[in-house]
């Protein structure tokens, strides 16, 4: 970040929004004790001992990416189409796939497994027009006692398809994952973005 030169900035073409829970979540509390691997031979007792807080919950994700400003003069416009292409392929499995701190030494990787892949996806190709936010379909914390996942993905349809009515809005292509594999859904969202 350079904050004092505006001859750097360049606005971003995507955009994120926090992954929130679309239920009530309780934290759950993680004790701990870690030896010190450099001490004497001879040491006893821990190193540290300290506590950590942590959920498990199902989350609503959000990311957008403006084709138009992804591809223009101040991004990247020298691609040639197939390589506009792969950046895009790229951008929707990092988004889907990508799994922080999955990194060979970070911590916690193995006694909190963050490993899971979405239980849905909706994806939305438009032509013109805002992103399409869907965050309100949890305004009201989902409370299923059959389950938060297959709820959640109901809310999420159910709100999409009322915004879709009220607003009138147009998609060029809607897919969802567990409708389609990843693959034919990375290829119908590209088909919608690029087409021939």
């Amino acid at each position: 970040m350079v904050a004092d030169r505006d001859d750097l900035a360049v606005e971003g073409a995507a955009m994120f929004a926090h992954a929130l829970s679309t239920h009530i979540v309780d934290e759950e509390v993680d004790f701990f004790a870690a030896v010190d691997e450099a001490a004497p031979a001879d040491a006893t007792g821990a190193a540290i001992t300290n506590h950590l807080l942590f959920n498990s919950a199902t989350y609503y994700r959000y990311a957008a990416v403006n084709l138009d400003m992804l591809f223009d003069e101040s991004h990247l416009a020298c691609l040639e189409p197939a390589a506009r292409q792969q950046v895009v392929d790229a951008f929707i499995r990092a988004v889907l796939e990508a799994i922080p701190g999955q990194l060979e030494n970070a911590g916690r990787k193995h006694s909190m497994n963050g490993d899971v892949r979405p239980h849905y996806v909706l994806g939305i190709v438009k032509d013109k027009g805002q992103p399409i936010q869907l965050i309100n379909a949890f305004e009201m914390p989902v409370n299923s006692r059959n389950g938060i996942a297959d709820e959640s993905a109901s809310r999420l349809r159910t709100h999409h398809e009322q915004l879709t009515r009220t607003w009138n809005l147009t998609a060029t292509a809607e897919v969802a994952i567990p409708d389609v594999d990843l693959n034919t859904f990375c290829a119908r969202i590209l088909d919608a973005a690029f087409p021939a």
